[in-house]
């Protein structure tokens, strides 16, 4: 079912989930499409994940996984956040690694019933250390920078949010969200059939409207970079860069870049932040693939 209403909301991409146990979850979703990750704090349930699923998961806090920014379409954690000790620095975190207008997937138990009458979820002291409402969780939610789509308050709490684009203007979030989704489609559209000058145009609008957005100033700069504004296309991605070093789709393009140049020097910074600050992060170790890839192009083509 949750498949299914993430499916309604957005297409198959890259899908994290808080506290994925045993994989059951990650592996369905891997099933219908999705590029699967688990973060888990039990090392038998990440073992299972990896032996039984071939799943790549994390073992350790959401914190701890050194994740790349605006990397996931979609985070689903279900029954985590009443285990945490500060469910606000995890949803923070969340929206680091979720891309602009990426969906929040949760399910949480809460306080439900009216006043004078027993709490059932306040039996779970000391096991949960968080107890929310429906009202709390959406305030929550909204201080830490997502727009609720939708809170069924059944059994249990299950929501939907999607991530509130940087910079924007829209002063109404669900509508930001949803005109940023709608020009971003579009926009990377005309990329892909190399109508290059429409597509910037597009992505210029909204760089008015998502001030120091980081995926619109990379979809510009690899615009530039393919209208022949090599430099220009160079400093928009350093300053994407210097903006947060760990913006997974800047540091690939950069690398990409370099290839086209015959260099091997441009991304050697960040990729050695990434070692420094990260230095047995998966993550990293990919980056020097990917690295280590393009410059063999780069040496074969150059021969």
């Amino acid at each position: 079912l949750w498949l299914k209403d993430i499916k309604r909301i957005i297409p198959p991409g890259r899908l994290l989930e808080i506290g994925s146990a045993l994989g059951y979850f990650l592996e369905a979703a891997r099933r219908r499409g999705w590029e699967v990750y688990g973060v888990e704090l039990s090392l038998g349930g990440v073992e299972y994940c990896r032996e039984r699923y071939g799943i790549d998961a994390f073992c350790g806090e959401i914190g701890e996984a050194c994740l790349p920014s605006e990397y996931f379409d979609c985070i689903a954690t279900f029954h985590t956040l009443e285990h945490v000790y500060d469910p606000m620095e995890v949803l923070a975190e969340c929206r680091r690694i979720l891309k602009p207008a990426g969906l929040l997937v949760l399910e949480i138990p809460y306080l439900r019933c009216e006043e004078g009458q027993e709490e059932p979820v306040l039996q779970d002291i000391p096991m949960h250390l968080n107890f929310f409402s429906a009202s709390t969780f959406r305030t929550i939610l909204e201080r830490t920078g997502f727009a609720v789509v939708e809170i069924q308050e059944g059994e249990h709490l299950q929501v939907h949010a999607r991530k509130i684009p940087g910079g924007s203007h829209i002063s109404d979030a669900c509508r930001a969200v949803s005109v940023y989704d709608g020009l971003l489609r579009t926009g990377e559209g005309l990329f892909r059939k190399d109508l290059f000058l429409e597509s910037l145009r597009i992505f210029n609008v909204m760089s008015e409207l998502y001030d120091g957005d980081l995926t619109v100033k990379n979809n510009i700069a690899a615009l530039l970079w393919e209208l022949g504004e090599r430099e220009k296309a160079l400093e928009i991605i350093r300053w994407v860069l210097e903006k947060d070093f760990r913006y997974w789709d800047g540091l690939v393009n950069l690398i990409h870049m370099e290839s086209e140049t015959g260099r091997s020097d441009l991304s050697e910074w960040y990729v050695g932040m990434h070692t420094r600050e990260y230095p047995s992060s998966r993550w990293t170790e990919l980056l020097k693939e990917i690295a280590f890839k393009v410059q063999g192009r780069c040496a074969a083509s150059a021969e």
